[in-house]
């Protein structure tokens, strides 16, 4: 009889982790703890009800300068945004990135990037920050844009941190059914709450235009979110923006607001061309609000190894971000001590079986992308990588179905319907389902979703009205005659995982394993500790 696991003996063979390694261009480019801990703090707003710890105060007083920036005086030789005074032109400024003169004051960025870690009460210093700005301005209406899930949060947290008699204003505009308004209506309000989905539909509206690439033009407009110059506009999660040439990235930036925030743990989550997005937004000028000469001055010399493009990364940095971490010295938020590992288990030899197919698979289409690349292709190489990682959760989550219908996609460009595609198209829809995948057409979260027989997920409202109209795929432009004949739903009305013949998951895998002797080892250890599982994988048992 085999003794029981001792949690011990797991962690000896566990490598120890840190989740803090990953992504620091932030922290390593930002302002450093020794000068975040000596910021100047401001006076907590009388409406707060709310305690404020110190480096929230500091915070407060951080957006309020940003919210007023003010050139470098006469004579002095600092930088504001970038900015100096020139050498011999008093009355003139030159971009230290871009070498960009003027001869006048230049247009500064008003707002910025707040990049604390997660906990640290990025939503109160918010909230402080509108209360602050009313108490010695007067009142203006600020758009808060957030996902879906956090607007509760938002108008929640609000009324949590301010006093009643003084309480600020709030209205939630979101849902199909959302009242028509106009500047005046919003002006009514302090804050107006609303999703990155609701601000891109009013910015192309359904219908008419819709699916067209082109851009509305950058003005007011007699109702909707974009009749408003509002008072200040806020990005919660803003990192959602980060790919410059997208829908919503461009429907943000149209915003009319005097001052415009980004709130986010991960400005940069892939390259600096995710921090570009983000600068842009927020009004960054001397020229580095074009991608070719932010990617001359900065993306390109640092790939290179150039010394200065690393000073200009901290300057900008520095300027434009505000980003402290919970185990700063100075934050002392007295949390216990967080300990992090990674238990690296082995192939059983069907695993290792199916895994290699799938990587040489991966490996062949790649080969072919390099010569002569398709989006097909490109899809087909990342289900493949999905595929992979649904590997390692359990061998027999990855099917084959998708995988040779993908491989088909990429071939011919579509399918034929048959049981076996129309199966195969239904798996693949509900992998979109699952990763919340936006309609292509209105750029909301998949509604009444269905996939085309040439692999793509839409609303079935939207494609419907596109399939009327120019009876062409939005994505790949390939002929679809009618709805009924080229499109499929999910595998019953509530978007359910479809059966798969080829699944067994009563079947045990060597993680599913691992897993259990972990579970049995921290219950063998009678403290009566709980455990929380995650997964990414929905289909385990």
């Amino acid at each position: 009889m085999s003794s029981q696991p001792v949690m011990d003996d797991l962690l000896e063979a566990s490598q120890r982790f840190n989740p803090r390694e990953i992504g620091q261009a932030t922290d390593q480019y930002g302002m450093q703890e020794a000068a975040l801990k000596n910021m100047p703090l401001a006076t907590k707003p009388q409406s707060i009800k709310t305690e404020m710890l110190p480096y929230q105060l500091q915070a407060l007083k951080w957006l309020l300068d940003h919210e007023s920036p003010q050139p470098p005086p006469p004579g002095s030789k600092e930088a504001v945004q970038l900015w100096k005074r020139h050498d011999r032109q008093n009355n003139a400024f030159t971009n230290i990135a871009t070498n960009h003169s003027v001869s006048e004051a230049p247009v500064f960025a008003n707002g910025g990037i707040l990049a604390d870690d997660m906990g640290l009460g990025k939503t109160l210093e918010m909230v402080s920050l509108l209360a602050a700005d009313a108490e010695k301005h007067g009142r203006g209406t600020t758009l808060v844009v957030a996902l879906l899930s956090m607007m509760s949060n938002w108008s929640g947290q609000i009324a949590h941190h301010v006093h009643a008699d003084k309480a600020l204003k709030v209205y939630t505009y979101h849902g199909g059914g959302r009242v028509a308004m106009k500047a005046e209506d919003f002006a009514e309000y302090d804050v107006v709450i609303t999703t990155y989905q609701t601000l891109a539909s009013d910015y192309m509206p359904r219908g008419k235009g819709a699916a067209s690439s082109r851009q509305p033009e950058r003005k007011l407009r007699a109702s909707g979110l974009y009749s408003m110059d509002w008072r200040r506009i806020i990005l919660d999660e803003g990192h959602i923006i980060r790919n410059p040439a997208s829908k919503g990235a461009a429907a943000v930036t149209a915003v009319m607001a005097r001052s415009r925030w980004v709130l986010t743990g991960t400005p940069i989550v892939n390259s600096l061309k995710d921090l570009y997005s983000v600068l842009r937004f927020i009004g960054i000028t001397g020229g580095l609000d074009t991608l070719q000469v932010f990617n001359t001055v900065l993306i390109r010399p640092l790939k290179n190894g150039d010394p200065s493009a690393t000073f200009l990364l901290q300057a900008i940095m520095t300027a434009f971000t505000l980003r402290r971490r919970k185990e700063m010295a100075y934050i002392d938020l007295r949390l216990p001590k967080l300990d992090e590992y990674v238990h690296r288990i082995d192939f059983t030899a069907k695993e290792k079986e199916r895994y290699v197919v799938l990587a040489k698979e991966a490996h062949a289409v790649l080969t072919k992308q390099q010569k002569k690349g398709t989006a097909q292709g490109f899809a087909h190489l990342l289900e493949l990588l999905l595929r992979m990682r649904q590997c390692c959760n359990h061998w027999q989550l990855c099917g084959e179905r998708v995988t040779k219908l993908m491989a088909s996609l990429e071939e011919n460009g579509a399918v034929d319907l048959t049981p076996e595609t129309i199966k195969g198209l239904q798996d693949m829809l509900q992998l979109q389902i699952q990763s919340q995948e936006d309609c292509a057409v209105c750029l909301e979260t998949l509604h009444n979703p269905v996939i085309t027989t040439c692999g793509h997920a839409f609303g079935q409202e939207c494609i419907a009205k596109v399939i009327e109209t120019q009876h062409k795929c939005p994505m790949c432009r390939r002929e679809l005659p009618d709805i009924e004949s080229t499109c499929v739903g999910p595998a019953n009305e509530h978007g359910d995982e479809a059966a798969d013949d080829e699944m067994d998951l009563t079947q045990s895998s060597s993680k599913l394993e691992g897993m259990m002797k972990t579970l049995a080892a921290t219950r063998a250890s009678g403290k009566g500790e709980k455990t929380v599982i995650f997964s990414q994988m929905d289909a385990l048992p």
